[in-house]
């Protein structure tokens, strides 16, 4: 079954490696063979509220690359395209292990 974390990294602009360790929060186990996907969005962050945090697709463009799993940690790169500091959410997900198909490979 796969395991989910959502996380808010605050305002950021430009390129920022995030670095998540798994094994502390949720007591998982990730390794180098893990499957991670990661997402990424603009969002607001209600401070002193109950109200549910809202994440939305504003005009900038939020990429994420670079996804290296490794032993109870995950880091990865978001790039925030704009002109000044927007809150960052992320939504990490790791599957379960399992066996390793290489289904094929590029050669140049």
């Amino acid at each position: 079954m796969a395991k989910h974390m959502r996380i808010f990294w605050g305002p950021h602009v430009g390129r920022l490696v995030c670095t998540v360790n798994w094994s502390s929060i949720r007591g998982d186990r990730l390794t180098g063979d893990s499957v991670v996907l990661v997402s990424a969005c603009e969002g607001i962050r209600e401070t002193n509220s109950t109200a549910p945090n809202d994440r939305m697709v504003g005009d900038a463009n939020f990429t994420v690359s670079s996804i290296a799993p490794r032993f109870n940690a995950v880091s990865f790169v978001v790039d925030i395209n704009w002109f000044e500091p927007l809150n960052l959410w992320t939504d990490v997900t790791v599957f379960e292990e399992n066996e390793r198909v290489v289904q094929g490979f590029v050669t140049r």
